[in-house]
C-alpha cells in the first residue's frame, strides 16, 4: 500500500524533494561567486612600473596592467580541475615572469601591424611556490592586458599575443619588468 501511495504523489513534491537531494550534494560553496575569475594580481608597485615602463598611453586609452587571468568561472564545469587547484591557494604569492611585450598602435612602439587591434599586453609566464603554472591558464595563453584603444575589449589581448608570437612581432621584456610580485586572488565583479 505504501509503494502505490508513493508512485501517486504529485509530480511537484517530487520534484521539490529531488531539488532538494541535489542542492544538499552541491553546496554554494563549492561552486565558485557568478562572474568572478581567478588571477594572479599584480601588486600596486608591479602595476604601476608595467604601465610606466611601457607607456605612456593616449588619453583615451583604457589603461589596466593589473593582473594575469587564470580562470573565470563562466567556464568553472570545463576547467574545475584548475579552478578548484588554484581556490585553495588563494592568497598565496606568485610570481610574473614577462616572455614578450606586444605594442601595436601604442607612441614609439616598433610594432604597428593593421591585424592586430591597438593595445599593450605582455605575454608571460606564471609561477606558485616555484612551480610553473602555465598549464593551469585556461585561455592557454598567460599575459597582462596594458592597455587597450578605443573600442578595444581587454579580452582581446590574449589571442593578439598568441597572433603577435606567430609574426614574431613580440618585443624584448625590459630589464626592469623581468619579474613582477602577483597575488593568487578570486575577483567577483
Amino acid at each position: 500500500a505504501e509503494v502505490v501511495a508513493q508512485a501517486h504523489r504529485p509530480l511537484d513534491e517530487l520534484a521539490a524533494e529531488a531539488a532538494l537531494a541535489i542542492t544538499a550534494r552541491v553546496s554554494d560553496r563549492d561552486l565558485p561567486p557568478i562572474g568572478s575569475y581567478i588571477a594572479a594580481v599584480l601588486t600596486t608597485e608591479a602595476s604601476a612600473a608595467v604601465a610606466q615602463v611601457l607607456g605612456p598611453f593616449a588619453a583615451s586609452w583604457n589603461v589596466l596592467a593589473d593582473h594575469v587571468t587564470l580562470v573565470h568561472s563562466h567556464a568553472y564545469m570545463q576547467h574545475k580541475d584548475k579552478w578548484n587547484e588554484l581556490w585553495k591557494r588563494e592568497g598565496e604569492t606568485v610570481t610574473v615572469r614577462p616572455t614578450g611585450v606586444l605594442r601595436n598602435g601604442v607612441g614609439g612602439a616598433a610594432t604597428a601591424d593593421e591585424r592586430l587591434p591597438a593595445l599593450c599586453a605582455v605575454a608571460c609566464s606564471v609561477e606558485l611556490a616555484g612551480r610553473n603554472i602555465d598549464a593551469l591558464v585556461a585561455s592557454g595563453e598567460p599575459h597582462i592586458t596594458v592597455a587597450t584603444g578605443v573600442g578595444v575589449k581587454a579580452y582581446k589581448a590574449g589571442p593578439s599575443v598568441t597572433e603577435a608570437r606567430a609574426l614574431d612581432l613580440l618585443e624584448a621584456v625590459p630589464p626592469e619588468l623581468a619579474e613582477l610580485e602577483a597575488t593568487l586572488t578570486v575577483v567577483e565583479h
